[in-house]
């Protein structure tokens, strides 16, 4: 009886040394024994396993429980074989999962290096393209701005001085009809549907047979000026303007050559000195034929005019002040709108200007100095 009960007691300690062997083990992991138990495994693998592939880890580990709880030598042998198998599969499950996601990593950034790239060759390609539209654009600048110019001389008078330019009047008047063209598609897109057809179709274009070059050229400039006075309307059907208006303002300014800035008051257009004077000078001519473009093209609000002198002037000079505003309030009558007023105001020690209050902002942008005519820009869309 004592010596079946050291027997047991023996059997109970080598129990109890598997059991923290196991212990051990399952806190590492691998193909790597111990140097006293088969079935301890390196904790790093264990780890890994356990987290790479939790179901082989899970089976190696009950093969391992099968392997601690039977006192069979060859039954314990074949399940410590049959825990190793599925700790080593489960390393390998986990190193194969590894290598897909640094795979799958690495070919996203691949794509990730091809979409930047394509997106770079787009993006430089639109600049080269935009580069191309800007230099065409300077070129038709360039060329509206000549061919105004051409047209002011000729209805100025200047044509009986400048014989021999027909070509080139033949070409300004093609530059003017295609602005007209452009003007016009702005004004029927603002118009409402039931006016459209109003703006729709140009009068003649004066290009009949037997007119002259100066008489195609003076039709294509009255063609662009109804143009202008349809866009005017057009716009004149909201309350007041838009942004994209103000910015078509300043745009058109600069466009003929006009100087613009804003204040406090609106829009101001310096006069010139030679627009007071009893008799105009050319100077005040061409500055007349420019502006009555803006008030064609913009019609929101009154016109006012700051050329009448203080009140602590003289007689003399408030009555030259008053005659001078009167007459060039009789000149811009004719080129803009008959509802539109047209206000005559002391100029509180200014330059003398012409103020269009209605085109205000609350934040004043910055002076626009003269510049060379260009064709219809973006400014001139409509406005939705």
């Amino acid at each position: 009886m004592k010596a079946r009960g050291l027997v047991r007691a023996c059997a109970a300690i080598r129990a109890s040394a598997l059991l923290l062997a196991l212990a051990s083990g399952c806190a590492g992991s691998g193909l790597r024994p111990g140097r006293h138990d088969p079935l301890r495994f390196a904790r790093a693998d264990v780890l890994a396993a356990r987290r790479g592939a939790p179901d082989l880890f899970a089976r190696a580990q009950r093969a391992r429980a099968d392997a601690l709880a039977t006192d069979d030598p060859e039954a314990r042998a074949e399940h410590g074989e049959r825990a190793r198998a599925w700790l080593a599969a489960a390393l390998a499950e986990t190193r194969r999962i590894a290598h897909m996601r640094a795979a799958s990593a690495a070919e996203a950034r691949v794509v990730a290096a091809e979409t930047r790239r394509a997106e770079l060759e787009r993006a430089r390609v639109e600049l080269e393209r935009e580069a191309e539209r800007a230099a065409v654009a300077a070129g038709g600048r360039e060329q509206l701005a000549h061919a105004l110019q051409r047209a002011e001389s000729d209805a100025l008078g200047d044509a009986a001085r400048s014989r021999g330019l027909d070509e080139e009047r033949a070409q300004a008047a093609e530059l003017l009809r295609a602005r007209a063209r452009l003007v016009r598609a702005a004004a029927i897109a603002l118009q409402l549907p039931s006016q459209r057809a109003a703006v729709a179709a140009p009068a003649s274009s004066g290009r009949a047979d037997g007119a002259t070059a100066h008489q195609r050229l003076a039709a294509a400039r009255a063609e662009l000026e109804r143009a202008e006075s349809a866009l005017g309307e057009a716009r004149a059907l909201s309350r007041e303007p838009s942004a994209q208006e103000r910015a078509a303002l300043f745009e058109l300014a600069r466009e003929r050559g006009l100087e613009a800035r804003e204040s406090s008051r609106g829009v101001v257009f310096p006069l010139p000195d030679g627009l007071r004077g009893a008799r105009l000078d050319r100077a005040a001519r061409v500055w007349l034929l420019r502006i009555a473009a803006v008030l064609r093209a913009h019609p929101h609000g009154p016109v006012q005019l700051q050329v009448a002198p203080a009140a602590n002037a003289s007689a003399a000079e408030r009555h030259s002040g008053t005659t001078a505003g009167a007459r060039i309030a009789a000149m811009l009558a004719k080129v803009t709108r008959r509802d539109r007023a047209i206000a005559i105001e002391p100029s509180d020690g200014s330059d003398a200007a012409l103020v269009l209050p209605a085109y205000a902002t609350a934040a004043p942008v910055a002076a626009v100095p003269p510049g060379p005519q260009a064709c219809l820009s973006a400014a001139h869309a409509p406005a939705r």
